[in-house]
């Protein structure tokens, strides 16, 4: 495989821009409630949150969008897992099992329901370290929904392999020099 991988999911640079701009606007709103006196104790200790919570979340989900870093990138050895947050190297002996998530959230009766959000799960296990679980939001990779399932699929193949199928160098057949003609073969011996 060398250098070159096999499989390279990257971050839709789109789908991060806005959410740290958001981040922004919502830390400045966190900040002005923060600081009324007249509103309630309780709007004023959430904003306080928002204004100091989500400039991070913001700054990092810019930092990820600027620097291009492959969500799902296949090593030699494993796979490259990068969330939001941190990066993390996973050999493929080590990983434990790759599912789907949906994070939903229902009505109090559970007549409603609404997915907020769908991931790909990555379960490990590293030595030394323990158990290690990788979360990446599906929503925010450069790929269309419809392939998600069929990334998911390749995923769980190449781990059921050990990585992707190394390239075979195409074989070409020859007839040895010099090898006799069968007289009377082919349109020649009509």
């Amino acid at each position: 495989m060398g250098d070159n991988p096999m499989l390279d999911v990257v971050y839709k640079r789109s789908n991060l821009v806005m959410p740290a701009i958001g981040c922004v606007l919502f830390a400045v709103g966190g900040g002005w409630v923060a600081l009324q006196d007249e509103a309630d104790w309780i709007y004023r200790l959430i904003g306080a949150m928002f204004a100091l919570a989500l400039p991070f979340v913001g700054y990092a989900a810019a930092a990820r969008a600027a620097s291009g870093v492959s969500a799902i990138r296949e090593t030699a050895s494993g796979l490259q897992l990068s969330t939001l947050y941190a990066s993390t190297h996973v050999h493929w002996d080590q990983i434990v099992g790759i599912r789907r998530e949906v994070l939903q959230q229902k009505s109090a009766f559970g007549l409603i329901k609404q997915n907020l959000g769908h991931y790909l799960v990555f379960e490990a296990h590293l030595p030394g370290e323990g158990e290690l679980k990788v979360k990446i939001q599906e929503d925010l990779i450069d790929m269309p929904k419809a392939r998600h399932a069929r990334l998911f699929d390749q995923l769980n193949a190449m781990w059921a392999q050990g990585g992707s199928p190394q390239p075979v160098a195409p074989t070409r057949i020859s007839p040895p020099v010099g090898a006799p003609r069968a007289a009377g073969f082919g349109r020649r011996g009509l």
